[in-house]
């Protein structure tokens, strides 16, 4: 998983979230899109391919891919698990 908050001085990691990782993904793709640097594409291809077979089967937090729609899936009591962290104070 991609951290929504990265480690600093004693402050560790955080890694609750479901969207982090597909920004990821795009961001990637317009750098190669823009840089034509297909080495680092190479490079990186068998960490996407696990990042993706990890969505698949399942990340912590409950984040996985929908099989019937294809599209992320995520819910763990008490955490917002998007990039903006965006909780709300009223139970739906």
């Amino acid at each position: 998983m991609v951290p929504n908050l990265f480690p600093e001085g004693q402050n560790q990691g955080l890694y609750h979230t479901a969207d982090a990782t597909l920004w990821f993904f795009h961001a990637l793709h317009r750098y190669v899109q823009h840089s034509r640097d297909k080495s680092t594409l190479e490079l990186l291809l068998p960490i996407l391919k696990d990042i993706v077979r990890h969505h698949l089967e399942g990340t912590r937090f409950g984040i996985k891919v929908d099989p019937l729609d294809g599209l992320l899936t995520q819910g763990a009591e008490g955490y917002a698990l998007t990039w903006m962290d965006a909780k709300s104070a009223i139970g739906w």
